[in-house]
């Protein structure tokens, strides 16, 4: 059974293993195309709406609002 200390310890070697990916994942999506970070947002937005997470669904949604305008303008330049 893990302690108290080595069970944190594989919690953080953990998060930071799944935030690399992340951050690759997006990184890749970015350079196919922004769409797909935004849908991927959207789709967390609601699943942080279900569980009842208002802070990070707003922090979602305002994510999404600059998304799109910073699209609109690379369109539109």
């Amino acid at each position: 059974m893990l302690t108290g200390i080595s069970l944190i310890s594989v919690i953080i070697i953990i998060t930071i293993i799944v935030s690399g990916g992340i951050c690759h994942a997006v990184n890749l999506i970015d350079g196919l195309s922004i769409c797909w970070a935004i849908y991927a947002a959207v789709f967390i937005a609601i699943i942080a709406l279900n569980v009842n997470d208002m802070a990070v669904f707003r922090l979602l949604l305002l994510l999404i609002i600059g998304a799109s305008i910073g699209i609109l303008f690379g369109i539109f330049r």
